[in-house]
């Protein structure tokens, strides 16, 4: 993971992870828990890899805005294999 603050209210965040199950009879899920691949398609534990990049500003004491992306790049051994990419913008207030 790299950070990076460029700005003194601005911090960037980067970073990569390999994908492994911790048991080549787990399987492989979705973020809401739906099956993507049963264990028993692959004896693989590597499945992929995960990019991510994330942003943070802070306008006041009170709010800071960011976003998040992420790109997941799935094994051969999981074919047809799907990538995952997303992101998100959020605003956060204090009280």
């Amino acid at each position: 993971m790299l950070t990076l603050q460029p700005l003194r209210k601005l911090t960037l965040d980067f970073s990569v992870a390999g994908l492994w199950r911790t048991s080549i009879r787990d399987g492989v899920y979705s973020l809401g828990g739906q099956v993507l691949r049963s264990g028993n398609e692959t004896d693989s534990r590597f499945f992929g890899k995960r990019a991510t990049a994330a942003g943070r500003y802070t306008l006041n004491p009170f709010t800071t805005l960011g976003f998040y992306t992420i790109y997941g790049d799935v094994s051969e051994k999981f074919k047809p294999g799907r990538d995952l990419f997303y992101g998100a913008g959020y605003v956060t207030f204090r009280f």
